[in-house]
């Protein structure tokens, strides 16, 4: 059984006994390792520990080894602020006050343009000289620079691949650890640059577990440490036996349980790139119309897409809502709010629900049948994704929707269909619920013009 690393007495943290978590600690922090492993994955599926342990892992570093750190994120998922820099606060307070000397605020703001800042302004300080810096990963290229004795990057499976292009240079500080921790849940399609990278091992991993073993993939600069989502004493049987469930016919589930990259028949949305259809709003922007489109589910989420048309005739999805086990008042709310955001939205909803689009109606939400057309939403969505003559694609989406980017990612042709003259539900694999409520958005704007050469603010896009 391998051994722990010793803790110092005013840190406190303590790794699954018996798990690849603790082989990962072990090969992150023991200093009796000549030559540690230089980017190290912890991966597994969500709840099993991984922001926790690999951020406790990066702060055990910087207390040993006193330089500066980076802990990345992809804040405009709103990651950093809900998951990653929560835990580093935690590992705050098993610090003793005296080995504490700064913690600054605040999180985060927006520059004139709407782009989000790339520096959260949030970093910590330790007595030791250790200094730890949160960032976000929106804008790459302001990554470059700076000499690191450390990374953590948490969901890295959600940053660009540009983001491990500019930072390992970056380790160069002496007699540091030097090392780029990466823990995520592996997203998208097996073209990923992260399969590339951790695709054997995590292959590796899966057969160790599979025999009862700790999950370990080997490889000496690149090793993975694989856990189960029943790893964690913490995460309920009964949600894991529901996601097993569901697993069987929703891959965007296998993907979660079973930390996995799809590859299934092809990408449905294969144009979308999210470094180029993914973009805040310009704060001068102006909608001209909008429409919000509403998929019913119960063990499965209710969502609710919004779709809004510009001045320049370019489309964007601009707001989400996802809940499973959504209740009646949580969906009231939700209408609510995306009326007061947008006046005059009427609501698309799901046509084979009727009985719930009575009760919206009966209760003041301006609720209508969608298009039921696969095809149509599907087909409207690819011919907006294209890039058109000014170089810029007819479709933006921005960051706050999280689960409908996911699914542009992976959603999947089944392996014995693919794009042909008209789309069905036979072609494609089932449960794309963000995708059907921003398709029924889409359709219900219809086909309008190409979009106009634009300019928002400073920042003037051309060709």
């Amino acid at each position: 059984m391998l051994q722990a690393a010793p803790l110092p007495v005013y840190f406190e943290f303590e790794p699954l006994p018996g798990t690849a978590q603790e082989a990962f600690w072990w090969a992150c922090t023991n200093p009796v390792l000549t030559e540690r492993p230089g980017f190290p994955a912890l991966i597994g599926a969500p709840g099993v520990g991984k922001t926790h342990c690999g951020g406790a892992a990066n702060m055990m570093n910087g207390i040993e080894y006193p330089s500066v750190y980076q802990v990345l994120a992809p804040s405009y998922r709103n990651h950093m602020l809900m998951a990653t820099l929560p835990k580093y606060k935690e590992f705050l307070w098993s610090l003793h006050q005296q080995s504490l000397k700064e913690f600054k605020k605040p999180f985060i703001s927006l520059t004139a343009d709407g782009k989000i800042y790339h520096e959260t302004k949030q970093q910590i300080e330790l007595t030791n000289g250790s200094v730890f810096y949160f960032r976000s990963t929106d804008d790459p290229d302001k990554l470059y620079g700076g000499t690191m004795g450390g990374i953590h990057a948490d969901e890295a499976g959600l940053m660009p691949e540009q983001v491990v292009a500019i930072l390992p240079a970056r380790l160069r500080a002496p007699g540091t650890p030097q090392q780029f921790i990466v823990t995520f849940t592996p997203k998208g399609s097996g073209k990923h640059w992260t399969n590339r990278w951790y695709g054997r091992q995590v292959k590796q991993a899966k057969e160790a577990l599979a025999r009862g073993e700790p999950g370990l993939g080997i490889d000496r600069d690149y090793p993975v440490f694989g856990l189960n989502m029943k790893d964690n004493p913490n995460n309920s049987a009964r949600m894991i036996a529901r996601l097993e469930e569901e697993s069987k016919t929703n891959p965007f589930a296998r993907q979660e349980l079973y930390w996995d990259w799809m590859d299934v028949g092809g990408l449905i949305y294969a144009a979308f790139q999210e470094s180029t259809h993914v973009r805040p709003k310009p704060l001068d922007l102006i909608f001209t119309r909008y429409a919000a489109g509403i998929d019913f589910g119960m063990s499965s989420p209710t969502v609710i897409e919004v779709a809004a048309e510009d001045t320049n005739g370019r489309r964007w999805f601009t707001g989400e809502f996802s809940r499973t086990f959504c209740s009646g008042e949580q969906l009231l709310k939700a209408c609510f709010d995306t009326m007061d955001q947008y006046p005059g939205i009427r609501f698309y909803c799901d046509p084979h629900d009727p009985a719930k689009i009575d009760w919206l109606r009966r209760n003041m939400v301006p609720a209508v049948k969608a298009d039921p057309s696969l095809n149509s939403r599907v087909t409207l969505t690819w011919d907006y994704l294209t890039i058109k003559p000014d170089g810029l694609p007819g479709l933006f989406y921005t960051p706050d929707c999280v689960n409908l980017i996911a699914e542009a990612e992976s959603w999947s042709w089944k392996a014995t269909a693919g794009p042909g003259g008209q789309v069905t539900y036979d072609d494609v694999e089932p449960h794309a619920h963000h995708s059907d409520a921003a398709g029924y958005a889409m359709v219900a704007l219809g086909r309008t013009f190409e979009p106009m050469r634009v300019v928002w603010g400073r920042e003037k896009v051309t060709a």
